[in-house]
């Protein structure tokens, strides 16, 4: 029910993700830390380590309207028969990776 990965990108910067379901809160936090700045977004709002608001979006807002835009590209990629924006082998990579992970776990 929980998941972690270090990547490492080719500039050398690392990423750690951490995922859980033992949650009962639908909470979707990131934290961005820089050699500069730590950044946390949490509801749509984006603020620094000491808490002071840097934007206030409406993270809600716009996840629906990304899934929103995503079903219809695939929807018209569909009905116009051309190849939608994503595809199972853009995604394949990516599973490949968390199925590693998965199989490696305890």
């Amino acid at each position: 029910m929980d998941v972690a990965a270090v990547l490492r990108a080719p500039g050398g910067g690392l990423a750690t993700i951490a995922l859980s379901y033992h949650s009962r809160l639908a909470v979707h936090d990131l934290t961005i830390i820089a050699e500069d700045r730590t950044l946390h977004l949490s509801g749509g709002a984006l603020r620094d380590h000491d808490g002071v608001l840097v934007d206030r979006g409406d993270g809600d807002r716009m996840e629906r309207e990304g899934l929103a835009r995503q079903d219809r590209d695939f929807v018209t990629a569909i009905t116009r028969g051309r190849r939608p924006a994503c595809t199972v082998d853009d995604v394949l990579p990516a599973m490949r990776v968390l199925d590693g992970l998965a199989r490696s776990a305890p």
